[in-house]
């Protein structure tokens, strides 16, 4: 009888966790909250040790606004500035930078491709072409009748720069997009933030 009572008492002992019965029922609510604060530490512990070893300092966001043909525009993110990405086929060769203001302004421009395009339709000649300057760029309108060729480019005003070709619907369909820039460029600031 001696040796159960003990028995009994050591198993109790056992259980007992900073003077506490983990069976009896009268701490039950007080235990229940300190369990609670304990695993919450202990699952918490690993991600605040971790998550101060990260810092995100150098960062492009790109959001595909439109694709038409082979040209492709977005609106980019970096820590100091948001930008228009004009691209078509051919890489870097082929990847132009805008500004808002600039975006818009080559995009009332692009929005004009079909009046071109009908002007050269009416002429017969070899070829025609119309260079439109927009602050450092230019848009180039060109038509080779005799090949049946309608093509218009962007680049810049210099010797060597990049070039992003558009067919009409391409032009068409970006320009759209473009006159809308400042107000993506916008929309991106407010809803991106790090």
């Amino acid at each position: 009888m001696y040796g159960e009572d003990l028995l009994l008492q050591i198993k109790k002992g056992i259980w007992r966790f900073s003077g506490w019965n983990l069976f009896d029922r009268r701490n039950g609510m007080r235990k229940k909250v300190f369990l609670l604060i304990l695993l919450a530490t202990l699952t918490a512990l690993p991600s605040l040790i971790h998550a101060e070893s990260f810092a995100i300092t150098n960062y492009t966001f790109s959001w595909t606004v439109a694709e038409a043909g082979h040209v492709t525009l977005k609106i980019l993110k970096e820590p100091s500035r948001s930008v228009v990405s004009l691209s078509s086929l051919g890489g870097r060769i082929a990847k132009i930078y805008l500004t808002g203001t600039q975006a818009e302004a080559v995009g009332k421009i692009l929005a004009k491709a079909e009046d071109y395009y009908s002007k050269y339709k009416a002429k017969w000649d070899k070829g025609s072409s119309d260079v439109v300057k927009v602050g450092p760029y230019r848009v180039t309108f060109s038509s080779n009748r005799g090949a049946g060729d309608f093509a218009i480019k962007l680049d810049e005003d210099k010797m060597f720069s990049p070039v992003v070709h558009f067919s009409k619907e391409s032009a068409l369909e970006m320009a759209k997009h473009l006159q809308r820039a400042e107000e993506m460029i916008s929309y991106v600031d407010k809803h991106i933030k790090l």
